[in-house]
């Protein structure tokens, strides 16, 4: 019984092994191949070529359990989509090459290897092929001028190690000399493997210069080894635009217009007034101009820095043709804020007309030509002054037809309160009296902490309109007082006894129909995971009369998928609530955040929802506990196979008559 049971097992094991061998590739060792010795850190790239020999049937290759074990690299296989021919009648051998590219700036070697193994070939015999590719080290400089040294700003100068050794001890080296110094703001610095500082440049004597003064100078980079390629010229000028003008155009101040504020047009402004220029430009030469542009500065001159330039103000015609003998006059508009002033600072204007000559029987056709001129202004920033403004009027509780509040309804106030003086203001030395003697309202407004200089604060204040009120525009006033007493002689004014009153203004309307705003909330009905779907459910209360919404949602594009919206419209009676389901499918992980809209008659509303999204985990071990679970049940299904046929051998055994 033992040996015929013993018998069948053999017979099966040749069977599993016959079968098994039936369509197995037969890889040799990797023993002709071509590694680089050495590598420049920049180049990105390189080869590894090898040749790879097959004594077996054809196949595919499997290079995945390729890996690097030094450096930051990568391993790329190029070769007949990982397939090689049969070797058993005469051995194949195909030639193999393996791109690895890696990252910049390393320093040391890079080491890996190449592993590979046949279709049908045992797990575990991989035919390697090791590699150590040293990478040579570079100490390398570069330097360039990312924007110029003018008077109206100081210049920017950008140094880079682009090397892969640590730089220490760098500074830069003026290599020639100018008719103006220079000051830089780091005077020596190190710098890592692909790291760069930018240095601003300075100089304490460029309004000095002369129009023919030389004003450029040669600039080096070096750590006293190692130096840049690269020499850099610093040129600079005394003048707004310092180029050529063969054109002959010719700009200028022809008028300067204070359109709102406290200023008197050129004599001196204040903290946000709101500023005309009007600037002339003339052709007086003997071409015509194209495409001239307006240049336009207004320059703190402590800083030595442009705090408005053409990108910051309106300016009302930027790209236009002057024929010669015309001239034209462009509008330059812009508000002074508080925020880009300083306390004890001079402050001037400069303007430029820059175009191109356009004339074939011209010497100079197609070239630049250009004109710039300058003006002091004041803007006084030294006095003890209060501004309000931004005076707005909403309601949380209506949508406003035409910005029209109704009689009875309530009124949500906002305003901007600026100390545009150079000195902090107490809380307890300003108060804002909100005041309409027909609206009923006068209300004294604190403040719960200090207002700084060139510094704002925010305020609220929320009223409601008499239901008896008449129909007409109403002047909310706000005053800056410096005592809570509100006496007349305590409103704060300037040294031209302008007085810190301003005035919002309210439109207030009967019969017009106020629209309730409806409510809307949203729930999460599921688990809220990374490629599964999330069902939320929103909820909204038609707090108007009866009518419909259509529904979207929008904010989510960023971090999701939309699956659905269902429904995507609801009609709903007076105070009844409908719900929405909406389904998305996340595929960033963090606290996202989206709009639920309804739109109904025009009006639009939407409600801001965020939502914490996870990470799905798990899924690599329930795929691994699937294959082990499979492969268990495979080998144990194999086992009972073969108990029971050498039962059955045995049993047939016992059948056997005995002579």
């Amino acid at each position: 019984m033992v040996k015929n049971a013993s018998a069948v097992i053999g017979i099966l094991a040749v069977l599993v092994f016959s079968l098994a061998m039936v369509s197995a590739t037969s890889l040799q060792d990797i023993t002709e191949y071509t590694i680089p010795a050495n590598v420049n850190h920049n180049v990105g790239s390189f080869d590894i070529i090898f040749n790879l020999k097959n004594t077996g049937t054809n196949g595919t290759l499997d290079f995945s359990s390729s890996t690097i074990s030094l450096g930051t690299a990568v391993i790329n296989i190029d070769f007949n989509d990982f397939y090689i021919e049969n070797g058993t009648a005469t051995p194949v051998i195909e030639t193999i090459k393996a791109t690895v590219t890696f990252e910049k700036y390393q320093l040391g070697n890079i080491e890996g290897i190449i592993s590979v193994i046949g279709e049908g070939m045992d797990v575990g015999n991989y035919k390697t092929l090791p590699f150590t590719i040293t990478i040579n080290s570079s100490s390398e400089l570069t330097i360039s001028l990312e924007s110029p040294l003018t008077k109206t700003q100081n210049g920017t100068i950008k140094v880079m190690n682009i090397g892969n050794t640590n730089l220490t001890g760098i500074k830069l080296v003026e290599t020639t000399t100018a008719d103006f110094d220079v000051q830089f703001n780091e005077s020596i610095f190190n710098l890592n493997p692909g790291q760069f500082i930018l240095i601003e440049v300075s100089s304490t004597n460029i309004d000095d210069l002369d129009f023919n003064d030389d004003c450029s100078m040669n600039i080096k980079a070096t750590d006293g080894t190692t130096h840049s390629n690269e020499v850099i010229t610093l040129s600079t000028s005394s003048e707004f635009y310092s180029g050529k003008n063969e054109g002959e155009l010719e700009v200028s101040f022809d008028d300067i217009n204070t359109l709102e504020g406290f200023g008197d047009d050129e004599a001196y402004w204040y903290p946000l007034d709101e500023v005309e220029l009007e600037i002339k430009v003339d052709n007086k030469g003997d071409w015509d101009i194209k495409d001239i542009e307006i240049g336009f500065c207004l320059l703190d001159e402590s800083k030595n820095r442009c705090i408005l330039d053409e990108s910051d103000v309106e300016i009302d015609e930027e790209d236009f043709d002057l024929d010669f003998g015309d001239d034209k006059t462009i509008r330059i508009s812009f508000i002074v804020h508080p925020r880009d002033l300083r306390k004890d600072s001079d402050y001037v204007l400069y303007v430029s007309a820059i175009g191109k000559i356009d004339d074939s029987s011209s010497p100079y056709d197609d070239e630049k030509t250009g004109d710039s001129s300058s003006k002091e202004i004041e803007i006084r920033t030294d006095e003890e002054f209060v501004v309000i403004e931004d005076i707005e009027f909403t309601s949380s509780d209506f949508s406003l037809v035409d910005g029209e509040f109704p009689k009875g309804g309530k009124v949500e106030m906002t305003a901007t309160v600026w100390n545009i003086g150079d000195k902090d203001i107490k809380n307890d030395e300003i108060f804002v009296l909100v005041y309409n003697g027909e609206l009923g309202i006068k209300e004294v407004i604190e403040f719960n902490k200090d207002l700084d200089s060139l510094d704002s604060q925010k305020i609220t204040y929320s009223f409601e309109i008499p239901s008896d009120a008449e129909s007409k525009t109403y002047a909310i006033e706000l005053s800056a007082y410096d005592d809570k007493g509100i006496a007349d002689k305590d409103i704060y004014e300037n040294s031209e006894d302008d007085e810190a009153i301003f005035n919002g203004f309210l439109k207030v309307t009967e019969g017009i129909e106020v629209i309730p705003k409806p409510t809307i909330s949203a729930s999460l009905e599921s688990e809220a995971k990374v490629g599964e779907e999330m069902v939320i459910v929103a909820t909204i209360i038609n707090n108007g009369k009866d009518g419909s919404y259509d529904i979207s949602v929008s904010g989510y594009e960023s971090w999701a998928e939309l699956v659905s919206v269902s429904p995507q419209s609801l009609s709903l009676d007076e105070d009844e609530e409908g719900t929405v389901t909406i389904t998305f499918i996340p595929n960033k992980p963090g606290v996202q955040t989206f709009k639920v809209n309804a739109e109904s008659d025009g009006e639009s509303y939407d409600q801001a929802v965020s939502v914490n999204i996870t990470e799905k985990k798990g899924l690599f071990e329930d795929i691994s506990k699937t294959v082990l679970y499979s492969a268990a049940g495979i080998a144990l299904l194999v086992v009972l196979i073969l108990l029971t046929l050498i039962v059955k051998v045995s049993r047939r055994s016992r059948k056997v008559p005995q002579f």
